[in-house]
């Protein structure tokens, strides 16, 4: 038994070395190549240029900043659209003061909604590029956004 396994390991150890001696590159066999060749024969000079450009790194656009951002213009959103069908059912003086949402408004609570959810998409839609292209301000948009609807929310909830 001890001399199959004797003849087993001459065979493991030796064949990686017959294999060695049978490698070519660059047309000489694998240890003559490795000691003739140096260091700068072997580095491909466009390799080395496309390696070595600096690139910026790409930034995580729909980071968790991004979600915040979209899910508090959105709140803010449905919280002054809801508080203004609120006031306008309970008040029938009143009316809405945005002349670029009063067709909206008038049309009805679904078409309103879909507008305002449309111009929010459209807003994360540009932030979401601006941040991209690595703006500082990329946050500005739905930052305004939510304070507006945040601001129109607290005027419709303080109407009686």
């Amino acid at each position: 038994m001890k001399y199959v396994i004797a003849f087993v390991a001459s065979v493991l150890i030796a064949s990686p070395l017959a294999a060695q001696e049978r490698l070519m590159l660059n047309g000489l066999p694998l240890r003559e190549a490795l000691t003739r060749t140096t260091l700068a024969d072997s580095i491909d000079p466009e390799a080395l240029a496309a390696a070595s450009a600096v690139e910026k790194p790409v930034p995580m656009v729909m980071s968790p900043s991004f979600w915040i951002m979209a899910g508090a213009l959105e709140g803010a959103t449905v919280a002054d659209l809801k508080s203004t069908f609120s006031v306008l059912g309970r008040c029938p003086a009143c009316s809405e003061g945005n002349p670029i949402m009063k067709p909206f408004i008038n049309a009805g609570p679904g078409v309103a909604y879909s507008a305002v959810t449309a111009l929010n998409v459209g807003m994360m839609y540009l932030s979401a590029k601006a941040k991209k292209e690595h703006s500082k301000i990329w946050w500005l948009g739905p930052v305004v956004g939510t304070a507006v609807h945040s601001w129109a929310y607290y005027h419709n909830s303080h109407l009686r």
